[in-house]
């Protein structure tokens, strides 16, 4: 049995999910966008296909009738997937390079599979035990996340990005269809920018297809003041742009973006949070997020979605998301760059332990320890959770297996961080969003400008080492 709940962005009227083969022996339900929806269609037309909508889910139906797996390397998007194909007796589930958008999997001990985009619509069978993951709290209080498929829920997995899984009476197999690991290798810095801002340019420009308005987040910040710029130059017309402020002027960004929007001729909206709406938010985006709000500002972007779609009409915007995970926009970058590179870690180590845990000393042990970058992004050290009593042992292990050694310590922080510190920041901003009505498109994280950004040493990302520099 396949359900859908569907914003309608694309072919409003035509993409209704599930959505059935012309010979019924395909079923599909899709959450998402596919950006070359259109070249990828003219592509199987040519092929021989016919289409009865103008629907990108269509597309991802008959593109999988004609190539199979090998669709989903074919879409430039973001997607959770679900098909049902009858001819095989397989369900099929796969889910988007970074994972943008969310896949929950519960497998029941009769053999039975249930999937969903929320944890709630699993609790809607009876079947699934509402049991907390007691493994994963040291890893949720250190990092506000957990990762390796884990969820805070025991039994349901978060389905693994860029994977490919079929399900049939021979059991199951996943098939991974990218990684973001690719050979560094050395550019001169004038070609790195010539690509990066062509490639940022064709990213923002894909993501400009809808047949529904289109507005950009704003805060006066890099990110999403290029995102909106080239949004802009690629439309060839304003847009809508949306700022949230506060009362308090340490937090308040709205002048910067404010300018930002005037310079390049966007149509500008601000919004004021106060403690109010902070308050009586906090309960139901608690229940749309599905777990514990951990970012403070997951309230602010969720209001400003909403006055985006109510004041404007707007149900896509374009965020900034991925750039600082790409080009090196966290402090952590700096610190690792900086630390002794003639010291092995064994060394670092023991001047960690030599120095005194006291005063300003205990960010200095800190930062000298051998596991500094898996532990740069916690909220809260390890070491305070194990002074608690709690084993922090899975923890470390679990991300030592997700930095590559093979790399320097800079180059490995990257990946380290798209795998590890992106995937709830995406979560989040695709639960504020959603529940708000609007899709929130991530224009940093095109695969083919990652790709392109990752091949690049950190001495090119942060020339100079200024953060984001080559941004």
């Amino acid at each position: 049995m396949l359900g859908h709940a569907r914003l309608a962005i694309i072919d409003i009227d035509g993409g209704r999910q599930p959505m059935v083969s012309a010979d019924e022996q395909i079923a599909l339900v899709f959450n998402g966008e596919i950006y070359n929806y259109r070249e990828l269609k003219a592509e199987l037309v040519s092929l021989g296909a016919t289409f009865s909508t103008n629907s990108d889910t269509e597309v991802v139906l008959v593109g999988y009738r004609s190539w199979g797996d090998e669709v989903f390397e074919r879409l430039n998007g973001m997607f959770a997937v679900g098909i049902w194909d009858s001819m095989r007796s397989e369900l099929v589930l796969a889910r988007d390079r970074y994972g943008e958008k969310p896949l929950y999997v519960h497998e029941r001990a009769d053999g039975r599979i249930a999937f969903a985009s929320e944890m709630k619509a699993l609790f809607a069978d009876a079947s699934v035990e509402r049991r907390f993951n007691e493994a994963v709290f040291a890893e949720y209080l250190a990092f506000r996340a957990v990762g390796a498929g884990e969820t805070l829920f025991a039994g349901v997995e978060e389905f693994p990005a860029a994977t490919v899984r079929r399900y049939s009476e021979r059991g199951r197999a996943d098939h991974l269809f990218w990684s973001p690991a690719v050979a560094v290798r050395e550019r001169a810095l004038d070609d790195a920018l010539q690509d990066v801002e062509q490639l940022l340019y064709s990213a923002t420009d894909r993501r400009l297809v809808s047949d529904v308005p289109i507005g950009s987040i704003v805060s006066g910040g890099l990110d999403s003041s290029l995102v909106t710029a080239m949004a802009i130059r690629a439309a060839g017309r304003p847009l809508d742009t949306f700022c949230v402020g506060f009362d308090d002027p340490a937090l308040d960004e709205r002048p910067y973006a404010r300018a930002m929007a005037e310079h390049v001729g966007a149509r500008h909206h601000e919004l004021v949070v106060r403690d109010h709406d902070f308050a009586e938010s906090l309960l139901p985006l608690t229940w749309a997020h599905d777990a514990p709000l951990t970012h403070p500002n997951a309230v602010p972007m969720h209001l400003v979605f909403q006055f985006a779609r109510e004041t404007a009409g707007v149900k896509v915007v374009l965020s900034g998301e991925g750039a600082d995970e790409l080009f090196g926009g966290y402090a952590w970058y700096s610190t690792v760059a900086k630390r002794p590179s003639f010291m092995g870690a064994p060394a670092l180590d023991l001047l960690a332990r030599l120095l005194p845990a006291v005063g300003p000393l205990v960010t200095a042990r800190r930062v000298f320890r051998a596991d500094y970058p898996l532990e740069a992004n916690a909220v809260t050290g390890l070491h305070r959770l194990e002074r608690l009593g709690l084993s922090t042992e899975s923890v470390r292990s679990s991300r030592r297996r997700a930095f590559d050694a093979s790399r320097s310590e800079r180059d490995a922080l990257y990946l380290f961080d798209q795998r590890t510190y992106l995937p709830p920041l995406l979560q989040r901003q695709d639960r504020m969003a959603m529940a708000a009505g609007v899709e929130a498109r991530v224009v940093f994280l095109d695969h083919l400008l990652a790709e392109s950004v990752n091949a690049l040493p950190d001495a090119i990302k942060r020339p100079g080492g200024v953060r984001k520099g080559l941004l």
